[in-house]
C-alpha cells in the first residue's frame, strides 16, 4: 500500500507527471530491438530530463550527466548513419532489403548479403525436391516459380516471395517440388551459413522471422484471390 500511495502522489500534478516522462522514454528505449530507435529514445529521455532539471528542479549535477549521456548516444547515432552511408547496394540488393528487412542497419544488411549468392534459373529448372532437404533459402527477385505435388500445381512463388523458408525453420524435408515457370532470378542463402549468422545476430533473426510470417500470409492471400478452386500454397518447400 505504501508504494501505491507514493506512486499515486507522484502523479498528483502535471509537473510531477512530466518528471516521469524521462524515465518512461528510457524504459521504452530498452525494449527496442532496433539500435537506431534505442538511441533516439535514449536521447529523447535525456532531453526531457534536462528540460525538467533546468526549468523546474535545478540540479547542475544531473544536467551535466544527462548532457554527457545525450552526447554519447548522439555519437553512436552518427556512427550508425556513417555506416549506413558507407554501404552501397545494387538495385537487386535494395529490392531484397526493402522487401525483407528495411529497418536493419547497412552494416547488418551487408553481413546478410555477403553470404547470399545470386542465381538465374531457366524455365523448367527444378529448385526443390519433395522429400529432400532444401539446401538453400531462396528469395525470388524476379520471375515465377511453380509448386507441385505429384505433378499437380498447388501454388506458386513470385517476385518478393521466399522459397524454402518453412524447411529452413523446421529443418524438415520439402513437402513439394518446385520449378521455374519462367526465367527466375533469385538470391540463395546456404542454410548452415545463414543459421550461423542468425545465431549471432538476434535482431536480424527476429526481422527475418517476421518477414517469413508476413510473406506466408501474402502467399495465402494471393492464392485465395485466384478463386475458390485455388489450392493452398505449400509453405514447406
Amino acid at each position: 500500500m505504501f508504494l501505491l500511495d507514493v506512486l499515486r502522489d507522484s502523479f498528483s500534478s502535471p509537473l510531477q507527471t512530466f518528471a516521469h516522462l524521462s524515465y518512461l522514454l528510457l524504459i521504452v528505449s530498452m525494449m527496442m530491438q532496433s539500435m537506431l530507435w534505442l538511441r533516439i529514445l535514449a536521447v529523447s529521455s535525456g532531453l526531457v530530463e534536462i528540460a525538467y532539471r533546468v526549468s523546474f528542479l535545478y540540479d547542475p549535477v544531473s544536467i551535466f550527466w544527462e548532457t554527457l549521456f545525450i552526447s554519447v548516444n548522439l555519437l553512436q547515432l552518427g556512427l550508425i548513419w556513417f555506416q549506413d552511408r558507407r554501404h552501397q547496394f545494387s538495385h537487386e540488393e535494395r529490392h531484397f532489403l526493402e522487401s525483407v528487412c528495411p529497418q536493419i542497419t547497412g552494416q547488418r544488411a551487408r553481413k546478410l548479403l555477403s553470404i547470399g549468392v545470386w542465381h538465374r534459373a531457366q524455365p523448367g529448372t527444378q529448385l526443390t525436391w519433395k522429400g529432400q532437404m532444401v539446401p538453400y533459402l531462396m528469395f525470388v527477385s524476379s520471375g515465377d516459380v511453380r509448386v507441385e505435388v505429384e505433378g499437380r500445381v498447388v501454388g506458386k512463388c513470385t517476385k518478393g516471395d521466399f522459397l524454402g523458408e518453412i524447411s529452413f525453420i523446421t529443418e524438415e524435408p520439402a513437402t513439394a517440388d518446385s520449378f521455374a515457370a519462367t526465367e527466375v532470378r533469385y538470391l540463395a542463402f546456404e542454410r548452415y551459413a545463414l543459421s550461423k549468422l542468425l545465431s549471432a545476430e538476434y535482431e536480424l533473426a527476429h526481422t527475418l522471422e517476421s518477414s517469413f510470417n508476413r510473406n506466408l500470409i501474402e502467399k495465402l492471400v494471393k492464392t485465395n484471390a485466384g478463386g475458390p478452386d485455388s489450392a493452398a500454397p505449400q509453405p514447406a518447400t
